[in-house]
């Protein structure tokens, strides 16, 4: 999980886009909401920088695509990586969605890979969206992503405490930049 984070995203069950749609109808009242999503939308390369289990500095390639499911109510990622081989393959995806009742983002980031799954909520602070949960092991995780409303780079730093948000280390930093076709 520490290895490629997101920070925030393959080894899926079905067909991502299967269930997507690109331009979503939405409602005057969904607008202020998923206009902080929309900019994402499509396909984003990403270089991944972290440390591996003894501390070392790793890099690798990959892609995430972004794309709306469940007629707009939802946005889902899939993240992928060439960490394990040259060919890109998927690792892991965060279904994201707009908590009316609480009234801020709720994301659930699925890892099969490692058998993980975490539920992080959050919202815009400062111009990035910051999203923070609990993994499994107890510990805190905060994912930023800055950069969103620029057109084609957005950063996402995943960040890891053990001690409640007292102290913070760096787990992953993501560039993104829109692909080109």
């Amino acid at each position: 999980m520490r290895r490629l984070t997101p920070a925030l995203l393959i080894s899926l069950l079905c067909n991502a886009g299967a269930f997507a749609i690109e331009n979503p109808v939405k409602s005057s009242a969904e607008i202020p909401r998923n206009a902080l999503f929309d900019q994402l939308i499509g396909t984003w390369d990403v270089r991944y920088e972290y440390l591996d289990k003894k501390g070392n500095p790793k890099s690798n390639q990959g892609q995430v695509h972004y794309a709306w499911i469940l007629v707009g109510k939802a946005l889902q990622e899939i993240w992928s990586s060439n960490s394990d081989s040259k060919d890109l393959l998927p690792f892991g995806t965060m279904i994201d969605f707009y908590d009316l009742k609480h009234q801020r983002w709720t994301a659930v980031w699925i890892y099969p890979a490692e058998g993980m799954t975490m539920i992080m909520t959050g919202g815009k602070v400062n111009g990035s969206l910051v999203l923070s949960g609990h993994d499994q092991s107890g510990a805190l995780q905060r994912w930023s992503t800055s950069g969103v409303g620029q057109r084609d780079s957005i950063v996402v730093r995943a960040e890891i405490s053990n001690d409640d948000g007292k102290t913070w280390l760096p787990m992953e930093v993501s560039y993104l930049r829109r692909h080109q076709e």
